[in-house]
C-alpha cells in the first residue's frame, strides 16, 4: 500500500500544525532529507501537499533522471 501510494507529506503536515512550533517544528535533517528548503517553507505558509508535489514535480523528474547513473539493480 506504501509503495502505491507514494511518499506522503500528510502526517508531517498535521503534526506541524496541530503541534504549532512553527520552524522549530523543522530540524535541519529534515532539509537533507528533503533535498530542498522550500518544502520546509510551503508547509510553514499553509500549502497543501497538492501543491507540495505540483513545485517539486521538476526536482523529481531531473533526480530520477541522474540516479539512473548510480543504480545498481533495475
Amino acid at each position: 500500500e506504501a509503495r502505491a501510494e507514494g511518499l506522503t507529506l500528510k502526517y508531517v503536515i498535521e503534526a506541524c500544525r496541530n503541534l504549532g512550533l512553527g520552524d522549530k517544528f523543522f530540524t535541519p535533517m529534515f532539509e537533507k532529507l528533503i533535498g530542498v528548503g522550500y518544502v520546509r517553507e510551503m508547509i510553514l505558509a499553509g500549502a497543501s501537499e497538492a501543491e507540495i508535489r505540483v513545485r517539486w514535480a521538476d526536482d523529481v523528474r531531473r533526480f530520477r533522471k541522474l540516479r539512473g547513473r548510480y543504480l545498481l539493480y533495475e
